[in-house]
């Protein structure tokens, strides 16, 4: 009978002992919150109206000297960062361009002018601070006469 008193006495004190998780976001310091990679949309297509891509696809077939373009929306990215908009075929840049971002959340686009030889499959990307990357879109041109 004590053995049952005792544990009856002692298992509240043992659960009253023990904190409560926390959750994970909670354990963070406020600079390692900021730190948290910035969430992108990257997307492909024929023009940018009203702020929102238009012609979105994965296939073009485009006559030589049509623009096809890059367009993203960036969230949680400090105001001032630098993001690069690039266009590569196979391993190999073709256009780069550098902008910087004016709060977040925040649009960006860039298009590339595709000619006679640009035919292929090419990826745009959205490149952060360093580098780093955020957001790609592969997509293939054919170019018709």
């Amino acid at each position: 009978m004590l053995k049952t008193l005792v544990i009856v006495l002692a298992l509240p004190l043992t659960l009253a002992a023990q904190e409560p998780k926390k959750p994970a976001e909670a354990d963070k310091t406020p600079t390692e919150t900021a730190k948290a990679p910035a969430s992108t949309e990257l997307k492909v297509g024929t023009g940018v109206e009203k702020k929102e891509i238009v012609g979105a696809a994965s296939e073009f077939k485009v006559p030589p000297d049509t623009k096809i373009w890059a367009w993203a929306r960036v969230n949680g990215l400090p105001a001032d960062a630098k993001v690069t908009l690039t266009f590569s075929k196979g391993d190999k840049e073709a256009f780069r361009k550098e902008l910087t971002a004016a709060g977040s959340p925040w649009r960006v686009n860039a298009y590339k002018t595709f000619r006679d030889a640009d035919g292929g499959d090419w990826t745009a990307k959205l490149l952060g601070p360093e580098d780093a990357e955020l957001a790609a879109a592969k997509f293939k041109v054919e170019i018709s006469k």
